[in-house]
């Protein structure tokens, strides 16, 4: 369940179905039941039609699963790079945002983070905004439901295909650990980057 609360954020619930309705004009009653779920996304991408995977749905075009490459043994994930600089981009252009991420800018590093702030414009576009809230969406669930998970006593969070993700430098929860399940590339490109930015690792 989505809390209603949170420091220095906006209420949730319809909020956040809102934010998903107004950034990628998807209506509230066919997406309420999926919200959190990865394999739900508008259709946003009506030229690339043959890079999807299309799935059972009502109507049909709701639900799709993009096609992703197989990682390269010695590549990090470009997947990440770009997710982290949505995360980064809602903090910048997004208000009310629906998701706090005071790390997000200092991850993506120097370069991207210049390209955002010098390129507005691409961030308001019909695309840029809908995966942008796809994703300040979905962290947020997810992070509202981890916060009710220790509410009732949890203790341990693992991150599968963490990329760039931030929640482990900034966790709240003095009694959670945190475990972080990367691609070794991917996951030796993060230290480094953690390291540049001056994000301490616990």
């Amino acid at each position: 369940m989505i809390s209603n609360e949170g420091p220095g954020l906006v209420p949730r619930g319809d909020t956040l179905l809102r934010f998903l309705h107004e950034n990628t004009r998807l209506r509230h009653s066919k997406f309420a039941t999926h919200l959190g779920d990865t394999c739900w996304f508008p259709l946003i991408f009506p030229r690339q039609r043959e890079k999807f995977h299309f799935l059972p749905a009502e109507p049909p075009e709701l639900c799709l699963v993009y096609k992703q490459n197989a990682m390269r043994e010695s590549r990090h994930s470009a997947t990440a790079q770009r997710v982290a600089e949505r995360r980064a981009a809602h903090q910048l252009f997004d208000q009310p945002r629906v998701f706090e991420d005071p790390l997000a800018l200092s991850i993506i590093g120097a370069e991207a983070t210049a390209s955002l702030v010098s390129e507005p414009a691409k961030a308001q576009t019909h695309v840029s905004r809908a995966l942008r809230a796809f994703i300040a969406v979905r962290s947020c669930y997810a992070e509202d439901n981890l916060a009710e998970a220790v509410r009732r006593g949890v203790t341990q969070y693992v991150v599968l295909g963490a990329g760039l993700d931030t929640f482990a430098y900034r966790n709240p929860f003095a009694e959670l650990r945190v475990f972080e399940v990367n691609h070794p590339a991917t996951q030796s490109w993060k230290r480094s980057r953690l390291e540049v930015a001056g994000i301490p690792i616990p």
